[in-house]
């Protein structure tokens, strides 16, 4: 009887502990599983460049070319075209985030996506996964017409980055580097690698300083005026000025601007300015407006601007 209780007891230690090296290798699994999937959804390094041994950057955006060059202590400059007011937050941003370039997913132009048959945010892969890769999809990606940026190192071979079409999503663009590949990015990236002459232009249109409180600068303006009337209620406006979106340099009348539906005139420290209002956006949420110094028409929020309601606008 002491036998088989011994032999009992035996074979249930052994089942406790298959029991419990099964439910560890079962862990180990889903732990394995869940490592690779999040390397999947994690973005990854492309290159990697240190942004000091940079000596410039360029940027082809059809047809608009821009150039970046590194000064040193001085810091990255907006070397072309030379005669605009630039953003510099947007110039410093660039080449740090070219040095670091990271990838949200990858895989072989004409096969289908490593990992699976979609790209990241649920689209779709659009083109079914052709092995051959014979068959030219520029165009279903947007690399017939991309946007061209060229990094230049001090030593060392020149990169360049080509910035695709944007995922029926929204959320994601692809891009190439010449490397056979095909790349996704977050497009909140990409808009900070997609500039041309346009939207890298400097917010603070009317060159206003942003040292100072918004209340500091309101009480410098002085001699306000709407549609040539006395109208001081605006200094707070245009101290928090700052353009929303910049839209183009032509067609003043298709936004409301020849004439404009308000012309704001005022006294700062730069000297006299005036600011044109015109039409609302479609989303009643914005203004487009310009500036009497610069061949720029850009969006500005109607909040602030209640008072342009109790005017008229300027006889046409």
């Amino acid at each position: 009887m002491e036998q088989e209780a011994a032999v009992m007891t035996n074979r249930k230690f052994a089942i406790s502990v298959a029991s419990v090296a099964f439910i560890l290798l079962i862990l180990c699994v889903v732990l394995l599983l869940s490592d690779r999937n999040a390397a999947h959804n994690e973005v990854h390094p492309v290159w990697q460049l240190s942004v000091s041994g940079i000596s410039y950057i360029t940027i082809d955006n059809h047809g608009d070319f821009l150039r970046f060059d590194n000064d040193g202590r001085a810091g990255w400059t907006l070397a072309a075209p030379d005669d605009i007011a630039y953003d510099r937050s947007l110039v410093q941003a660039l080449p740090l985030a070219l040095a670091n370039l990271t990838a949200e997913d990858e895989f072989e132009a004409g096969n289908e996506l490593k990992g699976g048959n979609e790209l990241s945010g649920g689209d779709a892969f659009p083109v079914g996964g052709n092995s051959s890769g014979s068959e030219d999809r520029s165009s279903e990606f947007g690399f017939d017409d991309p946007i061209e940026i060229r990094v230049y190192p001090e030593t060392g071979v020149m990169r360049k980055l080509l910035l695709g079409g944007v995922s029926q999503s929204g959320d994601t663009r692809f891009f190439s580097i010449g490397d056979g590949k095909i790349y996704t990015m977050d497009t909140t990236k990409s808009n900070a690698l997609a500039l041309n002459s346009l939207n890298i232009r400097d917010k603070n249109v009317l060159r206003l300083n942003r040292t100072l409180r918004p209340d500091d600068i309101a009480a410098r303006i002085t001699n306000i005026t709407l549609n040539g009337v006395s109208s001081p209620e605006l200094a707070g406006a245009i101290a928090r000025l700052t353009a929303e979106e910049f839209i183009s340099i032509t067609g003043y009348e298709e936004f409301g601007l020849a004439p404009p539906r308000y012309a704001i005139g005022f006294m700062t420290e730069n000297g006299v300015r005036t600011l044109y209002i015109g039409d609302t956006t479609r989303d009643g949420e914005h203004f487009y407006a310009a500036t009497d110094d610069q061949d720029l028409i850009f969006t500005v929020l109607r909040r602030g601007f209640e008072s342009l309601e109790f005017y008229t606008s300027i006889p046409g």
